[in-house]
């Protein structure tokens, strides 16, 4: 079986493919960094990710301190509405690394959000084509 390649959890959509992170229908703008933070956290939720194994991932054959794992994770929470002390989504677990909190259900929660959003957007586009035909054929009418 594939990996999973979108994982939905609260508001937010996190799609692998497509490096982007979507809250609601909105595209939330993230430096690739913290994506690629996010993104090991989310694939590994439940378990602990070590500030060692985020450092290999993220910035591999990159000499860095551990100051740029706290600033990436400063953006993410900042995006994510979650705060240190009481975390929604990452738990710092001090001194070692972070957990993202969630447990999910990436396949079918990703497919059945995407064909929400997908018939949103039809049904949007529709309401707007349907209703630029009234509109011309008053526009028509009244001339």
């Amino acid at each position: 079986m594939p990996e999973p390649q979108c994982f939905v959890f609260g508001a937010f959509q996190l799609d692998l493919c497509g490096e982007r992170l979507w809250c609601g229908h909105e595209v939330v703008r993230l430096p690739p960094k913290p994506f690629a933070v996010l993104a090991c956290l989310v694939t590994q939720a439940g378990r602990l990710v070590t500030k060692d194994a985020l450092l290999a991932a993220v910035w591999p054959d990159t000499v860095v301190s551990e100051d740029v794992i706290t600033v990436a994770m400063r953006q993410l929470r900042r995006v994510l509405g979650d705060q240190t002390r009481t975390p929604h989504f990452i738990e710092t677990v001090h001194g070692r690394g972070y957990r993202f909190t969630l447990i999910l259900d990436s396949r079918v929660l990703c497919d059945q959000h995407l064909n929400e959003r997908t018939q949103q957007r039809f049904a949007s586009l529709s309401d707007i084509v349907h209703k630029l035909k009234e509109t011309e054929v008053k526009r028509e009418f009244l001339l």
